[in-house]
């Protein structure tokens, strides 16, 4: 748009006083850009200069279309009027290969995405890395604490009880579970002491 907006003004100065050769350098100063194709139009809507991109394989329309831009694939079609005083308004066509600015937004914002990606990873990392021992030492411990209880049958052990989230409740129901089954025993064991003082 920009390059259209400076060969527009130099063209439609240069139709207005008939300067043709120099319409033409004002083309010919697009061959270090990501311009292939470039025209410009009388108000007849015939070609009155040219431009093409050396082995670019490109050609220009015979007659500007009306649409003032559009899209080819990788390229960019950008048609402009021009105001060229009293020699009548002519139309600017230019058309850009735009293939390498879009593969190198692809790429960045490719690279952005990935850093992304790679810093989420590392911040979840580093966060289950925080956690594991807040939520693994106390499940550790419930486990152990419950092979101790199957192995001697001491239902007097407690597991000790470090927080107060979901592992903290798992305990407490451990340890309420634990009083529950000491309860039963001593009852089973009076009531067999009952009956011994009774047989006897």
């Amino acid at each position: 748009q920009a390059t259209a907006n400076v060969i527009g003004t130099a063209s439609g100065t240069a139709m207005a006083t008939g300067d043709k050769e120099a319409v033409d350098k004002a083309l010919a100063s697009l061959g270090d850009k990501d311009i292939v194709a470039a025209a410009v139009y009388s108000s007849d809507e015939t070609p009155l200069s040219k431009y093409i991109k050396p082995a670019s394989g490109e050609s220009i329309p015979l007659k500007p279309s009306k649409q003032q831009s559009s899209f080819e694939g990788d390229h960019m079609i950008v048609l402009r009027p021009i105001t060229a005083g009293r020699a009548g308004t002519g139309m600017l066509y230019l058309k850009a290969d735009i293939g390498k600015q879009l593969q190198g937004r692809f790429n960045r914002y490719a690279n952005i995405v990935a850093m992304v990606m790679l810093i989420s990873c590392l911040v979840a990392f580093l966060t289950s890395y925080r956690l594991q021992p807040l939520i693994s030492r106390p499940i550790i411990e419930l486990a152990r604490t419950a092979k101790v209880v199957a192995e001697k049958k001491d239902y007097l052990v407690r597991a000790q009880k470090t927080s107060q989230d979901e592992v903290g409740a798992l305990i407490d129901a451990f340890n309420g579970m634990l009083t529950g089954i000491q309860q039963r025993d001593a009852e089973l064991q009076h009531a067999n002491d009952m009956l011994e003082a009774y047989s006897v």
